[in-house]
């Protein structure tokens, strides 16, 4: 056998094993299997890929019939490998890794079960905190299939009980579709749409006589048919759709599994929400008309994208970016299919003329500021004491900036306009001012209200980030946050209690800590913003003599705390 032949037979046995170790790293990964993580028939309130505030919906939400308390159960063999509580976000939630190079996540827990809580509670107390973030060792907590980890509950950005269900690809931590893994919901019902528009996306395009994006009207002609009247277009349009999608056993809208745009047989876009990285899940401000979602509430997501876009995963195929050019004189007919998991297709039809027109709605004039931004560079302004910084590429193509300052109120262009990066904010001050230290920023929206934006003291100055652009000013916050009993009272008998409640507020920058202590030592106590509510477990109360000291502080961003001090008895 001569070199060459040895050399090619060589690299054949190579390519062959290279291709048969992929497909059976595909196979493993797919035909893993869910166990249902709640044992009962699954009803969706929401799916993954869900078009939602700031960024894509990372699994599925599992309705629990209004109530906390179900069973969550694993969905698979493994072990935990994180466990988080928080306030805010995922609240109270739980990561399992498999073999198989899934992990699985469990979010807005009420609580866990018995043998995770004692692992927790015993880092609380170690770093007398209740908000914690844990890393188990692969052989600390191991987990069987259908085993009960946690309750289901309402904990952290949740609005209403249910369960928030991930699965995610272990390196990277890159989130999949759950319903690609066995689990079954019913669901025989098209999608819907409820409005459809046509963008003008070059400077010179024209769709029925107006040069800003025109809402076409839509007619339902049958269960998964719409159609709309034709379109009067000069040169390209894009498109742009507020679409849902229901499963048969609920009423709630949820999203969309693919959307295709068709033009002469030709697929010009085609969104499949299959999997993304976090890393890209913001990049949902790029694709939705943002504008219109920050006047109106509308979100619309584009079926086109902008040239300066770098591109997302969930965009399977894009031809001219989405656009669709139109010759004069030219008729045709262009096609958009909604789909659900379950391939139930809804499809719309929109006829077109190509034709020059007359413009009766022209497009706003570009106001030329003399604050211009290279989309690719840095950009600062400061004026008087203040000072405005945006990284580069913190916008999505070159623009002009309204800048103005009035007294302690500075106007930052518009709330409408997308950010890709937050910005700074500086107010530089004397080093004298008493009232350095609890002065913070404000950002006042549209309906007038402030919201408070994080504040801290850098080299002299008061210093906030930002993404959303708008009307911000400078506030002081002096005033301790509220504080008081719900369900017991000093020199009370907690004997028959099983909980002890009580109510905290601040009306300006907010709770940052909060802390119990039962004579002298610290105790967990856990927090629910959303109901403003602190809240003690009477089994952490070790009493030693009959009548004891309970003591709560709660402290806001500015450092003004709030005491109670009360006894209480056995």
């Amino acid at each position: 056998m001569n070199l060459k032949t040895y050399n090619s037979i060589y690299f054949f046995l190579w390519l062959y094993t290279l291709q048969l170790t992929c497909v059976f790293a595909q196979h493993n990964e797919n035909s893993f299997q869910l166990h249902n993580p709640i044992n009962k028939e699954l009803l969706l309130a929401g799916t993954f890929g869900e078009l939602r505030s700031n960024h894509f919906h990372t699994g599925v939400d599992i309705k629990t019939n209004g109530i906390e308390g179900l069973s969550v159960y694993a969905a698979d063999n493994g072990f935990v490998s994180r466990i988080k509580i928080s306030t805010g976000g995922y609240g109270k939630a739980l990561y399992i890794e498999h073999p198989n190079g899934l992990t699985t996540v469990y979010a807005h827990l009420s609580r866990y079960s018995d043998k995770i809580e004692e692992l927790i509670r015993k880092h609380q107390y170690k770093v007398k905190k209740y908000e914690v973030e844990l890393f188990p060792k692969r052989d600390e907590m191991q987990i069987e299939q259908n085993e009960v980890i946690a309750y289901s509950g309402n904990t952290g950005g949740s609005y209403a009980p249910h369960l928030h269900f991930e699965i995610r690809k272990t390196a990277g931590q890159i989130p999949v579709n759950p319903l690609k893994y066995g689990i079954h919901v019913q669901d025989k019902t098209p999608p819907s749409v409820r409005s459809l528009y046509a963008y003008p996306v070059k400077s010179y395009s024209i769709i029925n006589k107006s040069q800003v994006p025109v809402k076409i009207p839509i007619k339902r002609t049958d269960n998964n048919h719409f159609s709309t009247d034709s379109i009067l277009v000069s040169n390209s349009l894009g498109l742009g759709l507020n679409s849902f999608d229901r499963q048969d056993l609920t009423y709630n809208k949820n999203g969309l599994h693919q959307i295709k745009v068709w033009h002469k047989e030709r697929l010009i876009q085609h969104y499949l929400f299959e999997s993304f990285t976090f890393s890209e899940t913001k990049k949902i401000n790029e694709l939705i008309d943002y504008d219109r979602l920050i006047n109106t509430r509308e979100r619309v997501l584009k079926l086109f994208t902008s040239k300066e876009f770098t591109g997302s995963s969930i965009i399977k195929k894009q031809n001219n970016n989405g656009n669709i050019e139109i010759k004069n004189g030219e008729k045709g007919i262009i096609k958009i299919e909604l789909i659900d998991f379950n391939k139930n297709k809804t499809t719309i039809r929109i006829p077109y003329k190509g034709m020059i027109q007359e413009v009766s709605i022209p497009k706003p004039k570009i106001e030329l500021t003399p604050y211009f931004v290279d989309y690719q560079k840095a950009f600062n302004w400061k004026k008087n004491d203040f000072e405005v910084r945006f990284k580069p590429n913190s916008f999505v193509k070159d623009t002009y900036l309204n800048l103005n300052l009035k007294e302690d109120v500075i106007e930052i262009d518009r709330e409408s306009r997308y950010l890709k990066q937050r910005f700074k904010i500086l107010k530089y001050g004397d080093e004298k001012d008493s009232l350095r230290g609890k002065k913070y920023f404000f950002r006042k929206a549209k309906n007038n209200r402030e919201y408070p934006v994080m504040t801290r003291e850098v080299n002299g100055a008061i210093v906030a980030e930002s993404s959303i652009l708008g009307v911000y000013g400078i506030s002081v916050d002096t005033i301790k946050p509220k504080l008081r009993t719900v369900n017991f009272k000093k020199d009370q008998s907690i004997r028959n209690y099983k909980l002890l409640k009580l109510k905290t507020s601040d009306s300006q920058t907010g709770i940052k800590s909060y802390n119990a202590y039962f004579n002298g030592n610290w105790i967990l106590m856990s927090y629910e913003p959303k109901t403003s509510t602190l809240t003690i477990d009477t089994d952490e109360l070790n009493f030693i003599e009959p009548q004891q000291e309970l003591k709560v502080i709660v402290e806001d961003f500015k450092k003004n705390k709030q005491e109670l001090i009360l006894n209480i008895k056995k």
